[in-house]
C-alpha cells in the first residue's frame, strides 16, 4: 500500500473517532491530516510527508469523501418472491470471509470512499435476496428458479457490483458461480484477472497449473485462509482436460468454484458435456448445488433472435442448458443496454420450459456514485461536460477520389487508408498535453489511455497504426531537439507552435494553472512513454495494464470492435471516434469514454461527427425516458410480466437494437407531456427556398402582430401580447423545419395548439442580437416596410451543415439565448421563479451556484410563448454557408409551454414497444381514439 492511501485510511480512523466523518471542515481535515502522520510516523518512521504531499492528500480526501450513491431501483414479482436473507443475516454475517477481505480490498487498495462501500454492501444484500436461498430448509422446495436483470451504466463500475454480489453469495453458501462475458478474449481475459483479484485471491493461472508460489494478489493480501478455486484462468478459457488433469469436479473442493467463460458455442457446449459427465453421477439427474449465472453484457449473443418454431440461437441454447443441469439455479443479466432484454417475449416461456431468458421476477437497476460521468453529463440536455465533445469536420467519404477517404471507402476492409486528418493528430496532441498535466499534478504513475476507435477493419486500423506511429515519432523528435530552447527558438518549430496553439486553444493555464513554459519544460519526458497499440482479434499485442502496475501505461489504442463493448481502458482521457451504427445499444456500448475521471475530469476530450454527436445526444434522452418508466414500474408496484416497456424512436435511420432482437416489439405513437418545456428548431432544412420562405412568412406574422405589441421598453427585443392561438397554430404548421429534429414537428405541434382548450392566447417575443440589423442585409428585398422599420439585429450563431440540413448551432443543440423565456413576465413573477429554482437547486457537484435554464420560467400561470431569431452564420462559416443559404437570415423559433395540469400538453411521439405493451396496446388504441377522434392511425 503506498503512503497516500496509508494516511487516508489513518484520516478516516481520526475522524470517524471524534464523530467528524459525516462533514468534515476544512480545519477537522487539516487537524486529522496533521494526527495521522504523526500515527504513521511512529508506525513506520521512514515515510515522509512533505506540503505537496499534504495538499494532494486534502484534495484526494475530499474529493473522495464527497462521492454518494444511492441505493438502487428493484422491481419484484411477489408471486414468485420469498424473503429469506433477514433470517439469515445473523448466521451469515457472523461467520463472513469473503466480503469483509473485499471490502478491505475496496478500501485500502482502490481508495474507495467508507460510505460508498457500505452502500456496496447494501446495494450487494437487497440483490442477494432477490436470488434464491442457497441453503436447503425445510420450509424450501428443493428445486427453484430465479431469473433477473441488473441494469447498470457504460463504464460504471458494473464489475465491481456483480463481484461484490459473488463474495457476498459465497458467504451464503453459494458454491457454483458461472461468469459469462461478452464474446471477444481480450475482455475475458480483463474479466479473468478481476476476479482473481477480487474474489479469488491469487493467480488463477498459477493455481491451474499448480505452480507451488505463494503469490497472493488482491483480496489474498487480506486474507488468505481460504481460497476460491477458479476454472479457468487469465490465460485460458475453460478446458475439461486441464480440470480432469487436476482432479478437480464440483464435488472435489471445498470452496466455491467459480467460471469465467466466453460467449462461445464451442466453449459452452464443451462445458455441458463435462457437468454431464464428470458431474452427475446418474443420467437423468441434476447437480445439487446453488448456482449464480451471471451474464455480462447480457444484450449480446445470449438474446435467441430465432422464432419460436425454430431452434433458439447457439448461446442462447448453452445458457438454457447449463441452467437445467442444475436443481437450484439463478440467471442474473447484467448490462447497461437492455434494449435487447425487454423485448424477449415472457408468454414464450410459459409455453416451453426456459425456452428465453426474459427477467420475470426481478428487475434491478443501479444508480452511479455521484462522480460518475455519463451519457446525461454529456450528451444530456443540460450537459456538465457538453463542451468536452468537439465535432469532426475534416474528414472526406465516400468521394469519387479514393485517395480522398480517410477511413471509410466503397473498398471496405482493402482501403488504404491516405492520411491522417488533422483533427486526429490533434487529438494525439492533446494526449500528450494531458499526460503532462497529470506528470504535474504528481500522478505519474497513473496509467493513461487514448482511444482510436474509426472503424471496424482490421486493415484500416493497421493503416492508421502505421500514418500515427510515424506522425508520433516526427513530433516526439521535434520535441525532444526543441523543447529544451528558449520559446524564441523553439516556437518557430511547427511541432512547437501546434502543441503551444492547443494549448492556449483549450484554455488549459486557466484550467491547471501551469505556465506554458512549466509544461515545455516536461513535455518530452512526459510523451516519451506512450506506446501505440493495436487492439483487435488478430493483433500479438495484449492490453494488459497489470504489466504497469509499478510505472503506469501511457497507451493510444486503435482498435474497432475489441474496443466497442465491456473492455476498460484505465485512465481514459482522449477519445477519438469515428464509427456509425443504426442500433442504439451498440452505439452506447461503443462509448468507453464513459467512467470515472477523478482528478482529470476538466482535462478529459472527445473527438466525433457532428450527426454522431446528435444521435447521442438522442439515444440519451430515449435511455433516460426508459430509466423512468422504470422508476414508473416501482411506483406502481408492477413487474416486468405485467407492465409494458417502450422505447422512443424517431428517427428513421437508427433503431433501438438489432432486428432479429426485436421480432416481439411493435411501433406506436403515444401523447407525452411536454409541459414546461422548451422546443426549438435548431436544424433546419438545407434548401435556400425553403429558407426564404421561412423569412416570408415570419416577415407576414410579425406585420400582422403590430396591433398586440407592447409598449414596455424591452431593450434588444420586442413583445407581442395576447396573441389568438389560431394564428401561433398556422404559422407553426406552416414553418418549414427539418423532419430529423422530432422534438420540432410542426404538424404534431401545430395540431396540439389548435386543440388545447387550456391555453386560448400566446405571447410572441423577436430575440434581437449583437449582429447588424435586417436592414443591412440584401434580405431586404423580402421585408415589408413595417418589419424594417423595428431594427431587429441578427443573432450570430455557429452553424454546420450535415446532409440535407442545417444544424443552426453547431453541436450544441441550442438556438435560444438563455432566460429568454423570462419575457413577458411581470417582476414579481420572474423574482418569484428566480427563488424557487435556486431554493431547489442550491448548488451543483463543483459547489458552485447553478445557472437558470430556460425552463424555471415556463411557470404554470403564464401564456406559452413563441421566440423567434433571425440568425446569420458565425464570420468564421459564412463563406461555407453562402451557396447554401445565400444572404437569407435563418429563422429559429423556441417554443415554451407552460408548466400545467397533467394532460394538457403533449406531443406524439413514434416508440417501440415489448411484447408486454402490446398486449395492452387495444386498451391503448381506445383511449387515444376517445380522446382525438380520427387522428389516431
Amino acid at each position: 500500500m503506498n503512503k497516500i492511501k496509508e494516511i487516508e485510511n489513518l484520516i478516516y480512523t481520526v475522524l470517524k473517532t471524534s464523530n467528524k466523518l459525516s462533514q468534515p471542515s476544512e480545519i477537522d481535515l487539516r487537524d486529522a491530516i496533521d494526527k495521522a502522520i504523526l500515527m504513521l510516523s511512529i508506525i513506520n518512521p521512514s515515510v515522509k510527508f512533505d506540503d505537496a504531499d499534504k495538499k494532494m492528500v486534502q484534495d484526494s480526501f475530499f474529493s473522495n469523501l464527497n462521492i454518494k450513491m444511492d441505493m438502487g431501483t428493484r422491481l419484484v414479482n411477489q408471486d414468485t418472491y420469498k424473503p429469506w436473507l433477514p433470517a439469515r443475516k445473523a448466521e451469515i454475517e457472523k461467520d463472513s470471509y469473503y466480503w469483509p477481505r473485499y471490502r478491505k480490498y475496496l478500501e485500502d487498495e482502490k481508495g474507495w470512499n467508507h460510505d460508498i462501500v457500505d452502500r456496496l454492501g447494501e446495494v450487494s444484500d437487497e440483490i442477494l435476496e432477490l436470488l434464491g436461498n442457497p441453503i436447503k430448509q425445510d420450509s424450501w422446495i428443493g428445486t427453484w428458479s430465479r431469473k433477473g436483470l441488473l441494469l447498470g451504466d457504460i463504464q460504471s463500475g458494473k464489475t465491481s457490483n456483480y463481484l461484490a454480489l459473488c463474495n457476498k453469495a459465497a458467504d451464503a453458501g453459494y458454491k457454483v458461480i458461472i461468469l459469462l462475458t461478452g464474446t471477444i478474449e481480450t475482455l475475458r481475459r480483463q474479466t479473468q484477472q478481476r476476479v482473481d483479484e477480487g474474489f479469488v485471491g491469487r493467480s488463477s493461472k498459477d493455481i491451474l497449473s499448480q505452480k507451488k508460489s505463494e503469490k497472493y494478489i488482491g483480496v489474498g493480501l487480506y486474507n488468505r485462509s481460504r481460497i476460491p478455486v477458479p476454472f479457468t484462468s487469465d490465460t485460458g478459457d475453460f478446458n475439461a482436460k486441464k480440470l480432469n488433469s487436476l482432479n478437480f469436479t464440483l464435488n472435489t473442493v471445498n470452496e466455491p468454484v467459480i467460471f469465467v467463460l466466453k460467449k462461445n458455442k464451442k466453449i459452452l457446449d464443451n462445458l455441458i458435456s463435462w457437468l454431464t459427465h464428470f458431474n452427475i453421477d446418474n443420467e437423468g439427474e441434476k447437480i445439487d448445488l446453488p448456482l449464480l449465472l451471471i451474464d455480462d453484457e447480457a444484450d449480446n449473443a445470449s438474446v435467441n433472435t430465432r422464432k419460436p418454431e425454430e431452434d433458439p440461437t447457439a448461446i442462447n441454447h448453452g445458457i438454457r442448458n447449463i441452467l437445467d443441469l442444475f436443481s437450484r439455479k439463478n440467471y442474473l443479466g447484467v448490462t447497461a443496454t437492455p434494449f435487447a432484454n425487454i423485448f424477449i417475449d415472457p408468454d414464450e416461456e410459459e409455453k416451453i420450459e426456459q425456452l428465453d431468458l426474459f427477467p420475470s421476477d426481478f428487475i434491478y437497476a443501479l444508480s452511479p456514485p455521484t462522480n460518475y460521468i455519463g451519457s446525461v453529463k454529456i450528451f444530456g440536455a443540460e450537459a456538465e461536460f457538453g463542451d468536452f465533445v468537439e465535432g469532426i469536420t475534416d474528414i472526406i467519404q465516400d468521394s469519387p477520389d479514393p485517395d480522398e477517404n480517410h477511413f471509410k471507402s466503397k473498398n471496405k476492409s482493402y482501403h488504404d487508408v491516405p492520411e491522417l486528418p488533422f483533427s486526429l493528430k490533434k487529438a494525439v496532441v492533446y494526449f500528450c498535453l494531458v499526460n503532462t498535466v497529470r506528470d504535474l499534478d504528481n500522478y505519474e504513475r497513473t496509467h493513461r489511455s487514448m482511444l482510436i476507435n474509426v472503424s471496424q477493419y482490421v486493415n484500416v486500423q493497421k493503416g492508421v497504426f502505421d500514418l500515427l506511429k510515424l506522425y508520433f515519432d516526427k513530433i516526439r523528435k521535434d520535441i525532444l531537439f526543441y523543447a529544451s530552447e528558449s520559446w524564441e527558438k523553439a516556437k518557430k518549430n511547427t511541432t512547437m507552435s501546434l502543441f503551444n496553439s492547443l494549448w492556449e486553444e483549450y484554455e488549459l493555464s486557466e484550467k491547471t494553472g501551469y505556465a506554458w513554459s512549466e509544461i515545455q519544460n516536461k513535455l518530452y519526458d512526459s510523451m516519451a512513454p506512450i506506446e501505440i497499440q493495436v487492439i483487435n482479434q488478430k493483433s500479438k499485442q495484449k492490453l494488459d495494464y497489470g504489466l504497469y502496475s509499478d510505472t503506469g501505461l501511457r497507451v493510444i489504442a486503435i482498435g474497432g470492435n475489441s474496443l466497442s463493448r465491456g473492455l476498460t481502458l484505465e485512465g481514459l482521457c482522449v477519445s477519438y471516434f469515428y464509427r456509425n451504427s443504426q442500433m442504439y445499444d451498440t452505439l452506447m456500448q461503443m462509448g468507453r469514454w464513459f467512467g470515472y475521471r477523478d482528478g482529470y475530469d476538466h482535462l478529459f476530450r472527445i473527438w466525433m461527427m457532428e450527426e454522431t454527436i446528435g444521435w447521442y445526444k438522442y439515444i440519451t434522452l430515449a435511455t433516460k425516458e426508459l430509466r423512468e418508466e422504470i422508476d414508473e414500474m416501482r411506483r406502481l408496484d408492477m413487474t416486468p410480466r405485467d407492465f409494458g416497456l417502450k422505447v422512443r424512436q424517431d428517427i428513421p435511420s437508427l433503431f433501438v437494437t438489432a432486428r432479429n432482437k426485436m421480432r416481439n416489439s411493435d411501433n406506436i405513437e403515444r401523447w407525452i407531456i411536454i409541459a414546461g418545456e422548451l422546443i426549438e428548431t435548431p436544424k433546419l432544412i438545407a434548401n435556400q427556398k425553403q429558407l426564404k420562405d421561412n423569412l416570408i412568412r415570419t416577415d407576414q406574422l410579425i406585420k400582422g402582430l403590430l396591433p398586440y405589441q407592447s409598449d414596455e421598453e424591452l431593450g434588444n427585443r420586442i413583445l407581442f401580447e395576447n396573441i389568438p392561438k389560431e394564428i401561433i397554430g398556422q404559422y407553426i404548421k406552416e414553418f418549414a423545419a427539418h423532419p430529423v429534429h422530432i422534438p420540432f414537428s410542426p404538424k404534431d405541434l401545430s395540431q396540439h395548439i389548435f386543440n388545447n382548450k387550456e391555453q386560448d392566447f400566446w405571447d410572441i417575443g423577436i430575440i434581437g442580437g449583437s449582429g447588424v440589423t435586417l436592414n443591412e442585409k440584401e434580405c431586404v428585398r423580402y421585408l415589408s416596410q413595417e418589419v424594417k422599420n423595428m431594427n431587429i439585429k441578427l443573432s450570430e450563431r455557429n452553424i454546420t451543415r450535415n446532409g440535407g440540413y442545417l444544424n443552426i448551432s453547431g453541436k450544441s443543440a441550442r438556438l435560444g439565448t438563455r432566460g429568454a423565456t423570462k419575457l413577458g413576465l411581470s417582476a414579481d413573477d420572474k423574482r418569484e421563479a428566480e427563488e424557487k429554482f435556486y431554493s431547489q437547486n442550491l448548488k451543483t457537484q463543483k459547489g458552485k451556484p447553478k445557472q437558470i435554464d430556460d425552463k424555471t420560467y415556463l411557470i404554470m400561470e403564464r401564456k406559452p410563448i413563441l421566440l423567434i431569431y433571425f440568425v446569420a452564420p458565425n464570420t468564421k462559416v459564412l463563406s461555407d454557408m453562402k451557396p447554401i443559404i445565400g444572404d437569407t437570415p435563418l429563422v429559429g423559433l423556441s417554443l415554451g409551454f407552460p408548466k400545467s395540469l397533467p394532460g394538457t400538453n403533449s406531443e406524439k411521439i413514434k416508440y417501440v414497444i415489448n411484447k408486454v405493451a402490446m398486449n395492452t396496446l387495444l386498451d391503448y388504441e381506445t383511449a387515444l381514439t376517445e380522446e382525438e377522434g380520427d387522428e389516431f392511425d
